[in-house]
């Protein structure tokens, strides 16, 4: 017996479609919710796929957003007599975290050019300045010093969103940069070919 194709979401991907149907919109009526959130879900359908109906359900995104206001990321009040949602500040948080996350600095041929990462972040704010680290290690960026990251290939979309993550202008510089002095090592790490 032939087994039937099924729409199959990635973990957790109505919860993040959720937070940015809401993130666009302000404030969103719960009603409304639905249909936008799977207009989103509609780009994982298949074609002749009997299965994508079953997951359109206000059930399916009203138990997402039980789930989303326990974890504080949006909370839920009455407006003009009807349920709406809004996120909170961790919601916001979180979203540009899947951002972050779902982000891919791409790798293309390397142009020469080094990008630098350089912060000034105060002993006041150490947490999000680890955070920064960590956040520059994970997606490849290698560390010159404490506070100076360089990555090989063009990366400001992502430096953006760090910044909007972490709250930081001015305390954080992208450059781009000809020459890195003694930069035969990062060549290696990056296994980038002259």
């Amino acid at each position: 017996m032939k087994k039937e194709n099924t729409l199959r979401i990635p973990y957790g991907f109505i919860g993040k479609a959720l937070l940015g149907t809401v993130a666009v919109a302000g404030v969103l009526a719960i009603g409304l919710a639905a249909p936008n959130i799977f207009q989103a879900v509609k780009l994982f359908e298949k074609k002749h796929d009997k299965n994508y109906r079953r997951y359109r359900s206000l059930k399916l995104v009203r138990g997402e957003i039980q789930k989303l206001a326990k974890k504080k990321l949006i909370i839920v009040f009455e407006k003009n007599g009807e349920p709406v949602i809004r996120l909170t500040e961790a919601g916001q948080r979180e979203l540009l975290r899947y951002q972050l996350k779902e982000k891919s600095i791409e790798k293309k041929t390397w142009d020469k050019k080094w990008r630098l990462i350089i912060f000034d972040i105060k002993e006041e704010n150490r947490a999000r300045r680890d955070g920064l680290r960590q956040q520059m290690q994970s997606f490849g960026f290698e560390k010159l010093q404490d506070s100076v990251w360089v990555y090989p290939y063009e990366c400001e979309q992502v430096v953006g969103l760090l910044k909007a993550q972490y709250k930081i202008g001015k305390e954080l510089l992208y450059i781009v940069a000809n020459d890195i002095e003694g930069d035969e090592q990062l060549k290696k790490k990056f296994f980038l070919e002259e």
